[in-house]
């Protein structure tokens, strides 16, 4: 359905083998490719144009996979890596890997891209039949540092399953962010904050 696996039991795990079919047969592509030019900078423009928006489509719809659906699409990022890089099939990959071609892991994007549509929702930009689902900021009675955003007549998540519910997650990342920047009032500043702030304290490490 444009683009997005739907399954009867609403889990994602046939939209992840759908994605992980198709991108196999790109990074295929992309061996060959490495087989006629050396040149990275080519190589790792060929991959953000073409694989990893494969990787990311649709992504605030799906964001909220458990750990073995994300090293599925993690690995097949770490072996374009190992293309770019001409690495060995076997060579393992390292955060000094990802610095070097500035290649964000594809959570940290998928929670990126996840947190600001949920500010979008928060701040009322989105389509109104969205508005059903629009986070409040649930006050408590006592002192607490900051208040939770919850979305209305939705019970807070006491499982783990629950709580990987797409809009349930979009609002915990959301919640992830400084206080402060729920206040600003532009997308842009929005996201130019929160990118420099995921870079700073690792805001998505924890989901």
């Amino acid at each position: 359905h444009l683009g997005f696996t739907l399954a009867s039991d609403l889990s994602f795990d046939a939209h992840v083998s759908d994605i992980c079919r198709r991108v196999a047969g790109q990074v295929f592509l992309l061996r060959r490719l490495s087989t006629k030019t050396r040149n990275r900078q080519i190589l790792l423009r060929v991959y953000k144009a073409f694989i990893r928006p494969l990787l990311e489509y649709a992504s605030p719809a799906w964001a909220s996979l458990n750990q073995g659906q994300q090293e599925k699409l993690e690995k097949l990022q770490r072996r374009a890596i190992r293309i770019i890089l001409n690495y060995d099939y076997m060579q393992p990959i390292v955060p000094a890997d990802y610095d070097e071609l500035n290649l964000p892991r594809l959570r940290a994007r998928r929670n990126f891209a996840t947190t600001c549509y949920c500010f979008k929702l928060y701040t009322g930009r989105l389509p109104r039949r969205s508005s059903i689902l629009m986070p409040f900021v649930q006050r408590h009675e006592h002192n607490t540092r900051r208040a939770d955003l919850m979305i209305p007549d939705i019970a807070y998540p006491t499982t783990r399953l629950l709580d990987r519910s797409p809009f349930l997650f979009c609002v915990k990342l959301l919640n992830l962010c400084p206080a402060n920047l729920l206040l600003l009032t532009s997308v842009e500043s929005f996201k130019n904050q929160l990118w420099r702030l995921h870079g700073e304290l690792d805001l998505f490490e924890a989901t």
